[in-house]
């Protein structure tokens, strides 16, 4: 029971998370391209108007698969997935020593970049103890039906 309710806290805490930065990101919609569009990637430079719509466009998705049961597991492979892309994305700004904001928005975007990299690690970490407790009780759960 109490994992339950560790595994729902984390799925509204990625819900919150995503939600936030879509939106965010959709209301200051030319400063995050802007933003993109002077990052020290080229690929980021290249594709920052594409990014600018496909990244909101994912979040608010993720947010939908988490919000219905039976797509719940689809959301949060694709919250760990988009998470561990941000985080190559982190670890590439940290190391080519720019000193650029982060186009997330909103009071993570004030955050350092290694600031950055810890909370996103700490979610990459909890969504993936809540896909793994997902699939265990699930396992366990379809197990004990036979």
């Amino acid at each position: 029971m109490r994992r339950d309710i560790v595994t729902e806290i984390v799925v509204c805490l990625l819900i919150l998370l995503f939600a936030y930065t879509a939106t965010s990101k959709l209301i200051n919609h030319n400063q995050f391209v802007v933003q993109m569009e002077i990052s020290p990637l080229p690929l980021i430079r290249m594709f920052a108007l594409d990014f600018g719509w496909f990244i909101p466009i994912i979040e608010l998705t993720l947010v939908f698969f988490l919000l219905i049961a039976r797509l719940r597991l689809y959301g949060l492979y694709g919250s760990l997935i988009l998470l561990s892309i941000f985080e190559l994305y982190i670890m590439g700004m940290l190391l080519s020593g720019y000193h650029l904001p982060c186009s997330c928005g909103g009071i993570i975007g004030t955050m350092s970049w290694r600031a950055h990299l810890v909370f996103n690690a700490t979610f990459i970490f909890l969504a993936s103890v809540v896909i793994w407790h997902y699939k265990t009780s699930h396992f366990s759960t379809d197990d004990s039906s036979k």
